[in-house]
C-alpha cells in the first residue's frame, strides 16, 4: 500500500500532494517497465530477466526543470550497476533530479519552489 504525502511550505501557501510507495499492481513486470523510458527501460527489463530479486516503488523528488515535486519511479536490483535506477520526471521527462529514496529522510534540505522556505511533509492518506 502506498502513502499520499502533503508537501507544504512553512512560509508561503505552496502545497502539493504526491503518491509515494507502491500500489497493488505496481509489481507487475509490465507496469514496472512502463514506468521508465529509453535506456532506463532497457536496463530495468534486463535486470528483471536476470532472475535477481528486485524492488519497485515511487519516491518523492524535485525536478529542477519543472521547479516542483513529483513521485519518481525507483527500481532497485543487485543486477544493476549502482543497485538503483531512478526514472525521469513524470511531467517533463528529463533525467537527473534530486530524489529522496529514503522517504524517512524526506524532505531533508529540500526547499519551497516558490519562496525557498522550509518544506514540511505529512501523511495525507494511503492509496492502493
Amino acid at each position: 500500500m502506498g502513502e499520499t504525502i502533503r508537501i507544504k511550505c512553512s512560509k508561503c501557501d505552496y502545497s502539493r500532494e504526491i503518491n509515494i510507495g507502491q500500489g497493488m499492481f505496481d509489481n507487475r513486470s509490465e507496469n514496472v517497465i512502463k514506468s521508465f523510458e529509453g535506456d532506463e527501460k532497457k536496463h530495468v527489463s534486463t535486470a528483471m530477466e536476470s532472475g535477481e530479486a528486485w524492488n519497485f516503488y515511487r519516491a518523492p523528488g524535485f525536478c529542477v526543470v519543472c521547479n516542483d515535486y513529483y513521485p519518481y519511479p525507483v527500481f532497485e536490483s543487485e543486477a544493476i550497476d549502482g543497485g538503483c535506477i531512478i526514472g525521469r520526471c513524470p511531467k517533463c521527462h528529463i533525467a537527473g533530479t534530486q530524489v529522496e529514496t529514503d522517504t524517512a529522510g524526506f524532505p531533508g534540505s529540500m526547499k519551497c519552489p516558490i519562496c525557498s522556505g522550509e518544506i514540511i511533509s505529512e501523511t495525507a492518506g494511503m492509496w492502493d
